[in-house]
């Protein structure tokens, strides 16, 4: 091999070398004028954040906060009869999302009307995040909420 044959495979090489390098930095932009969609979904579920609203499309899209805990939530749905309460069997408490008319009128301080009025709210708002979205259910306050605490899930 002569001097030359290994001076154009080095040139060759640090400029394969630069031209990676180059293209790697800066921000990839994509195509111009086009959004990429999980930008297009971030916006999406801001703007519905920002106005206190929620879509059947934002609910969709929730990632699931534990899939123990929702396989689990499977598994006692599958084994349920229409109208029973499904809950984790290990937790013994009453899911306000999947509980029919019924189930909850097991929980303290509920009956027939209230019951309702929490079938309806999950029905028009989606499924409850938490204890404070139970407490904008007409006719549940804060005293009812802390009696409900240790016998409800989500």
């Amino acid at each position: 091999m002569n001097i030359r044959t290994i001076s154009i495979g080095i040139a060759a090489a640090l400029l394969g070398t630069g031209l990676l390098w180059y293209s790697g930095n800066g921000q990839n932009k994509g195509i111009a004028g086009w959004e990429t969609l999980n930008s297009s979904i971030e916006r999406t579920l801001a703007e519905d954040k920002s106005s206190g609203t929620q879509n059947k499309a934002t609910i969709a899209v929730e990632p699931i906060q534990n899939l123990d805990e929702a396989n689990t939530d499977m598994k006692a749905a599958d084994s349920s009869k229409e109208g029973e309460v499904v809950a984790p069997a290990s937790e013994g408490k009453v899911n306000v999302n999947t509980a029919e008319q019924n189930g909850l009128m097991e929980l303290p301080g509920i009956g027939a009307k209230k019951a309702q009025a929490i079938l309806e709210y999950r029905q028009s708002h989606g499924p409850f995040k938490g204890m404070s979205d139970l407490g904008k259910v007409k006719g549940i306050g804060p005293k009812m909420l802390e009696k409900l605490k240790p016998m409800v899930s989500f």
